[in-house]
């Protein structure tokens, strides 16, 4: 019997992350995973990679390994390497090398298939996780309009990440409308802020590009240097909710202090900027933030935004060149610029770039829209 290569690994991460759930000691195995097209060949038959497939994850792939050779060097002469080094190197480079691994067994007639599988998987997950709780929100829908200050529901969870993914691919690729109804649902129910926030704003941006007839992609310079600069406004910014700045209108709109309200980020960004001092152009070095963390709570802890963790860690120069590679590499059509975006807002306050499963979705879905670019086919069709 056949067997579907990308299929079957696809399958295999979702294991991974099902076994995690129901052991989270078992996290650390995905990590493993690449591991698996190396030294296990699944049948991959004549499917041919597009050289701007490959291209697009081999470019990434080769600035990550530089950046990575380069903080490590300047660390063991003029600094000194963190314990999160390797970790941190690992983290960013093992999503990116499966999918890489795994292009010569996708098929784009199996789309449909690999999107549902994930659909599937992660509704059992989140039921299993959230079975508990489930009932009472449901029955307590007012927890869901106090949640938006609060930022606190039952059945919050990571899988809100997921999910965005989700309602954002069938909402782009008008599958059944249940498909949608679905995601949504169990969307709300992860609850996270900064995700629904990301995902309205994807769609108003998708709605008025419609609306205007607009090709995203052909103003690919402009939008990347306005990424660039909102992606350090939003530096400046942090900056200033460390200074105090907004305390008391945050208090009076919401009745929080700024850090409650900010889920405690007030506090971690005072910590990432203290611990940045002078900032200079060559860069702290992967886990110089996270060991800030450690040193002032005691315990690990994550900073909760990869744009100002990497902005203090790869140095100016580096994070300039990882923002114009990955706005300029990824605006190749409208809807890849509609999924980088809903990336973007998640690392503003989030530290998905350093989850296995967030990335592997983001690559993920980054490939079905290079399939669409290079093969196209209508991924319209299999819904």
């Amino acid at each position: 019997m056949k067997i579907n290569g990308f299929l079957f690994y696809l399958g295999c991460f979702l294991g991974v992350i099902l076994l995690t759930s129901l052991y989270y000691p078992l996290r650390y195995l995905k990590y493993t995973l690449p591991l698996l097209p190396l030294f296990f060949v699944a049948n991959a038959g004549k499917i041919k990679i597009q050289k701007g497939i490959l291209n697009y994850y081999l470019t990434f792939l080769v600035f990550y390994v530089l950046l990575i050779v380069y903080l490590f060097v300047q660390n063991s002469i003029f600094l000194e390497v963190s314990p999160h080094f390797l970790p941190n190197a690992i983290f960013i480079l093992t999503p990116l090398l499966f999918v890489l691994l795994l292009l010569p067994y996708f098929n784009p007639d199996k789309i449909r298939s690999y999107v549902l599988i994930i659909f599937y998987i992660n509704i059992g997950i989140f039921l299993y996780e959230e079975s508990g709780d489930l009932i009472e929100v449901l029955l307590n829908f007012h927890l869901l309009s106090n949640a938006l200050i609060s930022s606190e529901l039952d059945t919050e969870s990571n899988l809100a990440y997921v999910f965005g993914f989700l309602v954002l691919f069938f909402f782009l690729e008008k599958y059944n409308k249940w498909y949608l109804i679905v995601s949504i649902i169990f969307f709300i129910l992860c609850f996270k802020r900064i995700v629904i926030i990301a995902v309205v704003l994807c769609v108003i941006i998708y709605f008025i590009a419609s609306l205007l007839k607009i090709n995203l992609s052909r103003y690919r310079v402009a939008l990347t240097l306005l990424g660039l600069l909102a992606n350090l406004f939003f530096i400046q910014f942090a900056y200033l909710i460390t200074s105090g700045k907004f305390d008391q209108y945050i208090f009076e709109k919401t009745g929080y202090n700024a850090d409650r309200f900010l889920m405690g980020r007030k506090t971690l960004y005072t910590n990432a900027f203290d611990a940045g001092g002078a900032f200079d152009l060559s860069g702290l070095g992967l886990g110089k933030i996270d060991d800030a963390m450690f040193q002032f709570y005691g315990v690990a802890l994550n900073l909760h935004s990869e744009i100002i963790k990497n902005y203090f860690e790869f140095g100016l120069f580096f994070f300039i060149a990882w923002l114009i590679l990955l706005f300029y590499r990824t605006m190749f059509s409208t809807k890849a610029v509609i999924i980088l975006i809903y990336f973007n807002v998640l690392i503003l306050t989030d530290n998905v770039f350093i989850y296995f499963e967030i990335m592997f979705y983001f690559y993920f879905f980054i490939l079905l829209y290079l399939t669409q670019k290079y093969n196209t086919p209508e991924l319209s069709k299999y819904g």
